[in-house]
């Protein structure tokens, strides 16, 4: 009795009833995944998602990507340090090569770069792990 009526609250005729049918499916389905996010989740995460969702449908694949393009190239950009920053970058092998000097010289100014930390400690970054000596084992 009480499943006739929920189910013919579209309507008597079969194609009104199926609709209805679907419809409580279709809702009975999002609400078992909505509490289960919230049970395994809780309800802070599970509305960020389902925020998160809206906003990618809104922008769509193109534009989550395009931000995740972004924050990538940010972080890259904030992990080096300014002295490599700075150096120009060569995308094919150039026609003259740097000295030996030059090259110790480049090395030395990044091994010399400090930063610093939020605590106000200096931390030291040079990006390359070696003994250093004879000079760099004679270049190598």
């Amino acid at each position: 009795a009480f499943l006739d009526k929920i189910i013919t609250i579209g309507g008597k005729s079969p194609r009104q009833v199926a609709r209805t049918v679907l419809i409580l499916l279709i809702f009975g389905y999002c609400t078992g995944r909505f509490t289960r996010s919230v049970f395994r989740h809780g309800i802070k995460r599970t509305l960020f998602y389902f925020g998160f969702l809206l906003w990618k449908g809104y922008k769509g694949d193109s534009g989550y990507q395009q931000e995740m393009t972004t924050v990538r190239k940010n972080f890259q950009h904030a992990l080096y340090v300014e002295a490599v920053k700075n150096t120009s970058i060569n995308k094919t092998l150039p026609t003259k090569s740097l000295t030996s000097d030059e090259i110790l010289k480049k090395l030395k100014s990044w091994s010399n770069y400090e930063e610093e930390l939020w605590n106000g400690k200096k931390r030291m970054s040079s990006g390359a792990v070696y003994h250093g000596g004879k000079e760099l084992t004679e270049l190598q």
